[in-house]
C-alpha cells in the first residue's frame, strides 16, 4: 500500500508569470492517494472513498458517496475527516465513522446549511450502499427537486422539512 500527498497542479515554466504556478509542496490537508498492488489496483483519495471502495468493491454507489462527501465539505466548509492524520485511522473512519449531518456545522463565513440540503447530503453518504441513491442520475433528480423546493417531508411530528 502506498500513501502520499498528491502534487499540486503545475503549468509549464514558459514565462515569468507562470512561476506562481510552479509545483509547490502539498500541505497536510491536501488530497492523498492510495494504491494497492496485487490482484487489483485501487487509486483514489481515502478521505473521499466510499467504504465499499476501501474494501475493494467497485460499484456506482461509490461515486454517489464521493459526491456526497464533496457536497458536505462544500456546504459546511469542513471535511468530516480533517482530524485524521494517517492512512490507518483515515480508512477506519471511512469504514465506521458516520458523516455528521451538515446542518450541525456552524461557520462564521456562511449561514447554517438548510435542513433539506442536510437531508439530501445524508442520503448520499450512508455507509451501506443500499441506503444511498442507486446512481448519480438518481442523485441528480433528487438534487434538482431540492433545488426547486420540491423535497420530501422528513419530520413526521411537525410535517415540515
Amino acid at each position: 500500500m502506498h500513501f502520499k500527498s498528491a502534487p499540486c497542479i503545475s503549468k509549464p515554466r514558459s514565462s515569468s508569470a507562470s512561476r506562481r504556478w510552479a509545483k509547490k509542496p502539498s500541505s497536510s490537508h491536501s488530497a492523498r492517494e492510495i494504491t494497492t498492488r496485487g490482484a487489483s489496483t485501487m487509486v483514489g483519495t481515502p478521505m473521499y472513498m466510499a467504504p465499499q471502495q476501501v474494501q475493494g468493491f467497485d460499484q456506482k454507489q461509490n461515486d454517489v458517496y464521493t459526491l456526497g462527501v464533496i457536497l458536505h465539505e462544500f456546504l459546511t466548509l469542513h471535511h468530516y475527516l480533517d482530524d485524521k492524520r494517517d492512512l490507518t485511522t483515515t480508512l477506519q473512519a471511512v469504514m465506521q465513522l458516520p458523516v455528521p449531518p451538515a446542518f450541525q456545522y456552524r461557520s462564521p463565513f456562511q449561514p447554517r446549511v438548510p435542513i433539506e440540503w442536510s437531508h439530501f447530503v445524508s442520503a448520499t453518504v450512508q455507509k451501506d450502499a443500499q441506503d444511498r441513491f442507486t446512481s448519480a442520475r438518481d442523485m441528480l433528480v433528487e438534487f434538482n427537486r431540492v433545488a426547486d423546493g420540491r423535497f420530501k417531508i422528513q419530520c413526521p411530528s411537525s410535517l415540515t422539512k
